[in-house]
């Protein structure tokens, strides 16, 4: 999903509703940092009628999330790639996940569960 706008917390509640709590399967862990937009009711309400279970992370994890070491590469490539409209930018996406080199992605799917394809 790419907005031609910020994320706020309505968004997030529409992916989260649309997208990713159709998704979830009985026994999930889903763990969220304490951005607020993301511990809106209707997020949690969902998680738990899934029935997963919802973990928060500290304020102050010392433990990098390894998606947080991929997304300054897709930034820089997004940024090189100085597309303008919403289109071309989704083009560039996809390009730029495809050069995330196989051990990186395999590392980020490992580690954090995320999946780069």
């Amino acid at each position: 999903m790419v907005l031609d706008e910020a994320i706020g917390g309505d968004w997030f509640e529409v992916y989260f509703r649309n997208v990713f709590a159709s998704a979830l399967r009985p026994g999930d862990i889903v763990v969220m940092d304490n951005l607020s937009g993301h511990k809106r009711v209707a997020a949690i309400e969902l998680i738990e009628a899934a029935p997963a279970e919802l973990r928060l992370l500290p304020f102050s994890s010392p433990d990098p999330n390894p998606i947080d070491t991929v997304f300054p590469t897709l930034k820089a490539l997004l940024r090189k790639s100085a597309e303008r409209t919403v289109q071309c930018l989704c083009g560039a996406i996809g390009r730029s996940v495809d050069l995330i080199s196989p051990t990186e992605s395999a590392r980020v799917s490992a580690t954090s569960g995320c999946e780069l394809e």
